[in-house]
């Protein structure tokens, strides 16, 4: 079985659960530890930490505390990420919250902080309006954003100033700019918004500059490859990142370098390098992406390839 942390996530992963696998991802790979490792060291099995960390199924809450002790990290921040994942996969958050002021008395009274005896549910029940609030938000800010993209800005009769800075999608996110230099893009949740800036093909072979505007950052990404082929991101002052195709097992996945920051699309470029020889570079990015080119965390398949030594 491959390397759960290397595939891309399911493309119809809720955000939060995304988020919450990407984080798993990275703990698991600081920890050092093999699935089966993680089998022998806690009640699951290691075709439960594989769907787990495939975002196949939502991991029970106490996987994820063992996870976190494991790689060392305070659980506290993975149990609230796991909370937020679990409302919102359960469709708990969609749910209608039964109004509660018929029951209430209606003559006046202490606030409930003040009173002796407050009904501990009432708590509950705002815990969860808090946590409902926070994700409705979060959801209207990310369908504002989608169709954003999908229907273009408003027109305006300003001058343009030219392509402004990044505006993040509103997901939360690994590393941001200069934080993702040389990370995964997967392992950040930086896949979940990146879309294509410049692609070129040549034959079956596709090679594309991803970029992702929540994490700032961009990476290349070659499909359809042989064994020995190479793939580049580069930007104009120097600065680069490559992966190779390393087995036949690769040849027919995504094969994506590390990030590069990307404080403007434009001034990067992704690269093909054939195992014959030759280079083939698309056109340094767009200001905008590509037409038809947005795919979630990389829809086909899973990332195949190994960075080469820096």
């Amino acid at each position: 079985m491959s390397d759960s942390t290397r595939r891309p996530l399911p493309p119809s992963l809720d955000p939060q659960t995304a988020y919450l696998v990407g984080v798993l991802r990275e703990l698991k790979d600081r920890s050092g530890l093999s699935l089966t490792a993680l089998a022998a060291r806690t009640p699951y099995s290691r075709s439960s930490w594989d769907r787990y960390l495939r975002g196949l199924k939502l991991p029970p809450r106490q996987a994820v505390e063992m996870l976190a002790r494991l790689a060392g990290e305070p659980s506290e921040r993975l149990v609230a990420l796991w909370e937020l994942a679990e409302a919102q996969s359960s469709g708990r958050d969609a749910e209608p919250v039964p109004c509660m002021v018929a029951a209430e008395n209606t003559t006046r009274q202490a606030p409930a902080e003040f009173a002796p005896d407050s009904d501990p549910s009432r708590r509950y029940v705002a815990t969860d309006w808090i946590r409902l609030a926070v994700i409705v938000v979060a959801a209207v800010a990310a369908v504002a954003w989608a169709l954003a993209e999908i229907v273009g800005p408003l027109p305006s009769t300003a001058p343009s100033a030219g392509p402004g800075p990044f505006k993040p999608v509103p997901l939360t996110v690994g590393c941001r700019g200069d934080q993702c230099l040389g990370r995964e893009a997967g392992a950040m949740a930086c896949d979940i918004d990146s879309s294509s800036y410049a692609d070129l093909r040549i034959g079956l072979s596709h090679v594309e500059l991803r970029v992702s505007r929540n994490c700032d950052a961009a990476w290349a990404r070659l499909s359809y490859s042989s064994v020995g082929d190479r793939v580049r991101v580069e930007d104009r002052a120097g600065s680069a990142e490559t992966a190779t195709v390393i087995n036949r097992g690769a040849t027919d996945q995504y094969v994506v370098t590390r990030m590069l920051p990307a404080g403007s699309p434009v001034q990067l470029r992704a690269c093909w390098e054939p195992r014959t020889g030759g280079r083939r570079c698309t056109a340094w990015g767009r200001a905008t992406p590509i037409a038809g080119k947005f795919r979630p965390g990389g829809a086909r398949s899973r990332a195949a390839g190994r960075s080469a030594p820096r």
